[in-house]
C-alpha cells in the first residue's frame, strides 16, 4: 500500500518538475525576442493593407457588409482610386461605431 502511494507521489513530483520547466523554458523564449523593427511593422502594416484589399473585393464581389467598404462599391467592385489608401483603411468608421 504504502509503495503505491510512494510511486504515485514520485509521478507527481516528477510530473510537477517537467511542467515547471516547461513553462520557465516558454517564459525565457518569450522574454528572449527582440521589438519589431521598423521594417517588420512596415511589413505587417502592408500585408494587413493586401488583407483588407481582399475582403473588400469579396465584400462588394458578394454584396456581403458593402457598408463596410470605404468607398462604397461600384459595379461589384471597390473603388480602385482612393486618395490615400493608409488613412482610409486606419480611419475610424464612426457611422459604425455609433457616433
Amino acid at each position: 500500500m504504502f509503495s503505491n502511494i510512494k510511486n504515485l507521489l514520485v509521478v507527481a513530483l516528477v510530473t510537477v518538475a517537467l511542467v515547471a520547466g516547461a513553462i520557465t523554458s516558454a517564459a525565457s523564449t518569450a522574454s528572449a525576442q527582440q521589438a519589431p523593427t521598423q521594417r517588420d511593422v512596415a511589413v505587417r502594416d502592408q500585408l494587413v493593407r493586401a488583407q483588407e484589399s481582399l475582403l473588400n473585393a469579396y465584400r462588394c464581389r458578394f454584396n456581403i457588409d458593402t457598408h463596410a467598404v470605404p468607398g462604397g462599391c461600384l459595379d461589384g467592385q471597390p473603388p480602385s482610386d482612393s486618395s490615400n489608401p493608409v488613412r482610409a483603411a486606419h480611419q475610424p468608421d464612426h457611422h459604425l461605431l455609433g457616433r
